[in-house]
């Protein structure tokens, strides 16, 4: 199920509004206790806050939607202990001040939110698959396919994304591909696959998405290796996969071997980031301290389970998206 509204959105305006009001009328109320009546509407308020919570989790709905009234919540009653005379015992008086804690509502949820929707929106760094890669196409928007048909042998769920619009090779981006591979000093130990296709997939998606989707976590790539039945082998041949290991183990890059000569040298093709596919040795890539491990595992092919060119793949019953 799509999103109710957009996450960022969401919590902007669950913290900001909805914790600058509680700050207000904390400022604004006096200091003496809540009646009975004030207390069954906090406690009714409270349930239907928790039904939301439920509800939408049932409904698969991202943190941004659920949490931050829950959080709120947890925060006012929290507060309501802290005036209490336990509450007092604990922290003292001046922490437990009702307009102290009101003044942190005001200012404190609008400036997190705030925060928070920047840290989200910032593209930052970019992942291992996208290193010392120019970006081709910035601000493209990139959404999450929900609910995610991608499963794996074992039926775990990958996470994978997509554009909502194509974007076809052009010769400009062909031409950063021909700068980069100069740069790196590739330019007669890589070729660039210029073909009409679409930059719909990094290196683990082109893997194991039949290059339709991006797969960005680098867990999911482990996880699909110990589902699919992959082990590590010496002497690679054609199909098998080359996962490109960092110093800690993680993954950080995938590709499939299209030709390994009996101790010689192994060609690989593998998606660099928003650029095209390479045809490469294994030994050629964009990585400082990796190591490059051989595996094969006896499924047909690479694809995920639910995605097409998997195995009983059923286009009639497939999701659309």
């Amino acid at each position: 199920m799509p999103p109710w509204m957009p996450p960022p959105l969401a919590l902007l305006c669950t913290l900001s509004i909805a914790g600058s009001v509680l700050g207000l009328i904390g400022l604004l109320r006096s200091s003496t206790p809540p009646g009975h009546r004030a207390n069954q509407l906090a406690v009714a308020l409270s349930a239907a806050i928790v039904a939301f919570a439920v509800v939408a989790l049932g409904c698969q709905q991202p943190w941004e939607i659920w949490l931050p009234p829950v959080f709120l919540l947890g925060l006012w009653w929290l507060f309501r202990f802290l005036q209490t005379p336990s509450g007092r015992r604990f922290l003292g008086n001046s922490l437990c001040s009702q307009r102290w804690q009101a003044a942190c509502l005001l200012v404190g949820c609008p400036t997190f939110a705030a925060w928070w929707v920047v840290e989200a929106t910032d593209p930052g760094p970019l992942p291992p698959d996208h290193a010392n890669v120019p970006v081709v196409a910035v601000n493209r928007p990139m959404v999450d396919v929900v609910p995610t048909p991608a499963r794996t042998d074992k039926g775990r769920p990958i996470r994978i994304s997509r554009y909502p619009d194509r974007t076809l090779i052009t010769p400009a981006i062909l031409m950063k591909a021909a700068e980069l591979m100069k740069q790196r000093g590739f330019n007669l130990g890589a070729i660039a696959l210029s073909s009409a296709e679409e930059l719909d997939c990094n290196c683990f998606g082109h893997t194991f998405a039949g290059g339709k989707f991006w797969i960005a976590s680098a867990k999911d790539a482990a996880f699909i290796l110990e589902d699919n039945g992959y082990v590590p082998v010496a002497a690679p041949v054609a199909g098998d996969l080359a996962i490109y290991h960092g110093l800690e183990g993680d993954i950080l890059h995938t590709g499939v071997v299209r030709l390994a000569e009996p101790g010689g040298s192994v060609i690989v093709e593998s998606k660099w980031g928003e650029l095209p596919r390479f045809l490469h040795p294994a030994d050629v890539h964009l990585f400082d301290q990796v190591t490059c491990i051989f595996y094969r595992s006896p499924r047909v092919g690479h694809t995920l389970q639910g995605l097409p060119g998997s195995p009983g793949y059923d286009p009639k019953r497939a999701p659309r998206y």
